[in-house]
């Protein structure tokens, strides 16, 4: 089995509960150089995957904690998830066959230096929350609401360049703080009327929800709500963010938007800090909710648009899809990937250079045990 495109080892500090390591190289641009944050720490991603080498074979995950760097839990989660695929890999089947047809890349700690200066035990402190710069960086991703701008900060940038270069069809935050499941939008836009809470509501809305439950339920915890975080509780274990609360240039609402990834955030943990005899716990309430989620990245369409003479990729199509008021694209390889409910769809597609095309296709209601992608190479005939 590929595993890891990052290196880490750690030891059984206060800070980090497991021992082992794995080596490869850290997040990295085009240029494969070595990505740090304000400081100077390592942003470390792994790849575990033991599908083939083509990384658009299959779906890509992206999977990411400490962006507030005091909320520990989500870290520690992260961690043991990587050493629960490795170690399950010819044990469990769900996870071989996860790892036989999905890409999951996991960022334990987007904010090293935040987390440098937390202090265990504060649950509900500020300390370590935001980046060397004293900003917040969940609230630092471009919104795409005209005249808001910020200074990207360069974990930001990181983060962008990794979602610009691989094409994630589902991607996970892990909080701390609450007990929920929270998708998009967490913002919402004011009008001269005032703020319009419908405009919090994404076209994929009914995906966005099923997605929330898959995880929700599989958390006993978070889904019977019997713990309560400041009296909050969520029906089901699950919110839209901005029923909850409201902001802009959430890490979520972006990748959704920029990318049509379908990504979702969970609180895990009242505590944000919690003591270290805590964090084996949090990690079982949560590990069957990580395999479940990642599984739904295997439900859906996967369409490869491709010249009808030449078969070379047609990138950078427009995509609509019948019921979903978004339109997305075609990455560099000619590729679109969408998690879709059971159900016919009707697709349009256009190119510069090429003549609109269409297709219908039908998702299917699998009765196995494991989702299955509808795959379509559609041929585009040049104008």
């Amino acid at each position: 089995m590929n595993s890891t495109q990052a290196c880490f080892s750690c030891t059984n500090s206060r800070k980090d509960i497991i021992k082992w390591s794995v080596s490869c190289e850290t997040l990295a641009t085009k240029s494969r150089s070595r990505i740090f944050s304000l400081e100077g720490r390592d942003l470390l991603l792994f790849e575990i995957t033991a599908a083939k080498d083509y990384v658009e074979d299959v779906p890509n995950i992206l999977l990411t904690g400490n962006i507030h760097g005091n909320e520990v839990p989500g870290r520690e989660v992260l961690l043991h998830f990587i050493e629960h695929l490795i170690e399950n890999y010819n044990k469990n089947d769900r996870i071989r066959w996860l790892l036989d047809n999905t890409r999951i890349h996991i960022l334990p700690c987007m904010n090293p230096d935040g987390w440098a200066i937390a202090k265990p035990g504060d649950c509900s402190g500020v300390i370590g929350r935001y980046n060397a710069k004293k900003l917040d960086l969940n609230r630092n991703f471009p919104d795409f609401i005209p005249g808001n701008k910020r200074v990207e900060q360069v974990e930001t940038s990181a983060l962008r360049k990794l979602m610009q270069n691989i094409s994630f069809v589902l991607a996970g935050d892990m909080h701390a703080g609450a007990i929920v499941t929270i998708y998009p939008f967490h913002r919402i836009t004011k009008s001269k009327y005032g703020y319009e809470m419908q405009s919090s509501v994404t076209p994929d809305d009914n995906i966005f929800k099923y997605l929330a439950n898959i995880y929700s339920r599989n958390n006993e915890i978070m889904f019977q709500q019997n713990t309560f975080c400041d009296n909050e509780t969520f029906s089901g274990g699950i919110t839209r963010g901005a029923a909850w609360y409201y902001f802009l240039g959430g890490m979520q609402d972006y990748s959704y938007m920029a990318h049509g990834t379908m990504a979702l955030t969970f609180e895990i943990s009242c505590c944000k800090y919690p003591p270290e005899e805590n964090l084996i716990s949090i990690w079982e309430q949560n590990r069957n909710s990580l395999v479940m989620f990642c599984s739904e990245a295997n439900r859906g369409v996967n369409v490869q648009f491709k010249d009808s003479k030449t078969d070379a990729a047609v990138p950078d199509a427009n995509i609509t899809v019948l019921g979903i008021d978004k339109v997305f694209h075609s990455n560099k390889d000619g590729r679109f990937w969408k998690i879709l409910l059971p159900g016919k769809y009707y697709l349009k597609v256009e190119a510069s250079g090429y003549e609109t095309a269409e297709s219908t296709f039908e998702v299917q209601n699998e009765s196995e045990e494991f989702p299955k992608l509808t795959r379509l190479e559609i041929k585009m005939n040049r104008t």
